[in-house]
């Protein structure tokens, strides 16, 4: 993987270690739709996962998705309406895609930073989109024609509303930054939170609901943190 070291960023960087400073932090931001998105290690790029290998190629990417399109209605009864709805679903459950998750709850982009090795500084990034849509907010089906497209006439960059197909987006408060060049680090956001303590962090997050069962919304989730509660 090749990443690119933020720590030489010329963005505002604000440090925490508790949710009561991640939140007195988030108030300061001022007005206007804010997206946040949290990573584990503040080393890493804003990257989609596809375009995170030295190796990428827009055909494979292209028949990676056709393959999980193929073999997608044997698994689950949703039925989406567009290549698009699928793509997000492919987004959630881990299939490398051009797409990079982003959140309204800021909670939620705190749960993601607090992910990964405990000693690793997690990040938040904010990212400032305004109060209207227009060339920087779309509905995801807008798309449909232009997935793979990096002849698309649609300028980056773009973020993506979808449709509500699963209860995860719901949860999640999902919006998708769209990526026409999935190789290129986004570097367009407004500031970057760096999120230390993660562990007590955690702790401090499910007392306000934000756990593993209600971001993933599935009963593997659910098991694993009835197993974590009830051998404490």
């Amino acid at each position: 993987m090749c990443i690119t070291n933020l720590l030489n960023s010329k963005k505002s960087i604000i440090e925490i270690k508790s949710i009561e400073d991640y939140i007195k932090e988030v108030n300061k931001l001022g007005k206007g739709t804010k997206l946040f998105r949290g990573q584990s290690d503040k080393a890493y790029p804003l990257l989609p996962q596809i375009g995170r290998n030295s190796d990428y190629h827009a055909e494979k990417e292209k028949q990676l998705f056709l393959d999980f399109k193929r073999h997608y209605y044997l698994y689950s009864d949703n039925r989406p309406k567009s290549d698009m709805d699928l793509l997000f679903l492919a987004q959630h459950y881990s299939l490398p895609t051009r797409l990079l998750d982003w959140t309204y709850n800021p909670l939620i982009a705190l749960y993601f930073a607090c992910q990964g090795k405990p000693d690793k500084v997690g990040s938040v990034f904010v990212y400032n989109i305004g109060m209207e849509k227009g060339e920087k907010v779309i509905e995801g089906h807008d798309l449909d024609n232009n997935v793979f497209s990096e002849e698309s006439s649609i300028r980056e960059p773009v973020f993506l509303i979808p449709d509500y197909t699963e209860r995860r987006f719901l949860n999640q408060k999902g919006m998708f930054l769209w990526f026409k060049n999935p190789t290129k680090p986004f570097e367009d956001y407004n500031c970057r939170i760096e999120v230390k303590n993660k562990s007590k962090i955690k702790e401090e997050l499910s007392l306000f609901g934000i756990t593993d069962s209600f971001v993933y919304t599935d009963l593997d989730h659910l098991c694993l943190e009835l197993k974590t509660k009830y051998s404490q």
